[in-house]
Formats: C-alpha cells, sequence, structure tokens
C-alpha cells in the first residue's frame, strides 16, 4: 500500500475511532431508534397552538377519544384510545417560532402505518387540505 493509501486508512480510522456519525450511520442509528421506540416523528411548518388543535381535531375525525391532555409552553402531550381500547400518544414540541415536531404511537409498541396516516390526517388539518 502507498503512502496516500495508508495516510487514507489512518483518516478514516481515527473517524471510526471518534465516534464519527458518518462512519456509525447516523440516518439507520435516527432510523433505528424510532423503531425500538415505536415513535413516528415529523417536523411541521406551524405553530405550537395550531399544531395541537390540528392534533385534536385529527383525533377526533379518527373517532379517536381523548384521555389526558398536558399542554406546556414548548411541548405537550396527548393520550387517547382508539375505537379498539388501543392506546395513542401523540407528543408535540415547539423547535423553533413556526416549527413544531409531531411524535405519534399508535398501539403499545408503535404502528407506522397507522402513524402514517395518522400524520396525513394532520398534515391535511394543519394546512387547511381537506
Amino acid at each position: 500500500m502507498d503512502r496516500l493509501g495508508k495516510s487514507l486508512l489512518v483518516f478514516l480510522f481515527s473517524f471510526w475511532l471518534a465516534g464519527c456519525p458518518f462512519f456509525l450511520g447516523a440516518g439507520m442509528t435516527v432510523g433505528a431508534y424510532h423503531v425500538i421506540k415505536g415513535d413516528l416523528t415529523r417536523l411541521y411548518r406551524t405553530s405550537y397552538d395550531s399544531a395541537w388543535e390540528a392534533a385534536l381535531v385529527t383525533l377526533d375525525e379518527l373517532e379517536m377519544t381523548v384521555v389526558e391532555q398536558n399542554k406546556e409552553e414548548t411541548v405537550g402531550t396527548i393520550k387517547a384510545k382508539r375505537f379498539d381500547g388501543s392506546p395513542v400518544r401523540l407528543i408535540l414540541k415547539r423547535k423553533a417560532l413556526d416549527v413544531t415536531q409531531l411524535r405519534v404511537r399508535i398501539g403499545p409498541i408503535g404502528d407506522r402505518p397507522k402513524a402514517e396516516f395518522f400524520h396525513e390526517k394532520f398534515r391535511k388539518n394543519v394546512f387547511g387540505e381537506g
């Protein structure tokens, strides 16, 4: 191996030892986190208060019963139940003035297709598309 190859190898190895996210698969780690936690998280360009109202409207449209609400200044949780009794948990978090994060977990361990459906209905409510 020539000198350039050895230098490149040492350079790459140093990133690996330092725990560089590129070599650890940062995107995969985030994805694995959501799969393990059972939450589907997305950011929306809307205020926290508008997102909160849209979440309640979406729950109502999908005939989910709100069991508990805890809304604070920058983060809030809504717990609900589906018609079959399975739990639904929404966590809304203000990320910036007009950016809100919505985390959705449907069922005890999370159901990605149902969470994606919820996000789609929520998006339509938040942006007045449906």
